[in-house]
């Protein structure tokens, strides 16, 4: 990633820049550029001073801009640009013919950047081309994996594409939800599905919903957050435990208390 030069302040440009401005306001004004203001230079003079200052600033500038990105090696450029969160380059590499469905250790690079972001990394894969819903290891989606990473604003990203709020985990049934519980970073991306529509009531393959994941990590903000949205507080799964018969196991007081108070039995 390309870092800001450490003497980009006390630049050539950025002081031929001042001096122009200076000498045009003079001009402007009539003024004189000596200390006694009546040497006789003019404002005519003054002002022709200014254009080759302004002229300088801009030769100055031409030389000093970056050049564009040189791109030898597409796909490692890619791979880097996702390490570090680099838009510009990711773009630069997409554009130089790297491959947007490509995929590293058995997953799909958009799922590597939806999981880490930035959005801005997101958005140059799908723009060239990088399939929502592609399955990765373990049949987790970019979604999935937005969500456990806790980027609510890829998470949007990933919806508005197109991404499917129903699709699950082929060996356990985990679902979007329980893939933001599961995480432990946040809940913002959490309540991103949920504004958008997400089953609150969906379980996994052993028959718990959302409620009994947050009671089983012991995520209170989860749980509070789930039981304000309209969860079933008394879900019960398939060998007969509810979220309170979760957060028992657990010993977890705060979780127990939580789920009393919204009315949930063991």
């Amino acid at each position: 990633m390309r870092t800001r030069p450490e003497n980009a302040s006390k630049s050539p440009a950025r002081t031929l820049a001042f001096v122009a401005v200076v000498l045009t306001t003079l001009a402007a004004c009539g003024g004189s550029t000596t200390a006694a203001g009546n040497d006789g230079a003019d404002g005519a003079s003054i002002s022709t001073v200014a254009e080759s200052a302004a002229t300088s600033v801009a030769e100055e500038q031409t030389t000093t801009d970056a050049p564009p990105l040189s791109i030898d090696d597409p796909e490692a450029a890619l791979l880097s640009a996702i390490q570090d969160g680099d838009a510009e380059l990711a773009t630069a590499a997409l554009e130089a013919g790297a491959d947007p469905n490509r995929e590293t250790l058995g997953n799909p690079i958009l799922s590597i950047a939806a999981e880490n972001g930035p959005v801005e990394v997101v958005a140059a894969l799908l723009d060239a081309g990088a399939e929502v819903d592609r399955l990765g290891k373990s049949d987790n989606t970019p979604l999935m994996r937005a969500v456990f990473g806790n980027q609510p604003e890829v998470t949007q990203l990933l919806i508005d594409s197109g991404a499917s709020l129903d699709l699950v985990e082929a060996s356990t049934d985990r679902f979007g939800l329980i893939f933001a519980i599961d995480g432990l970073n946040g809940v913002d991306a959490m309540v991103v599905l949920l504004d958008n529509g997400a089953d609150i009531n969906q379980l996994d393959r052993r028959g718990d919903n959302a409620l009994a994941a947050a009671a089983f990590v012991g995520d209170a903000e989860a749980a509070n957050i789930l039981i304000e949205r309209g969860i079933d507080v008394n879900q019960e799964n398939t060998s007969g435990l509810t979220p309170l018969g979760w957060a028992l196991q657990q010993e977890d007081e705060v979780l127990i208390e939580i789920l009393l108070a919204a009315g949930a039995t063991e």
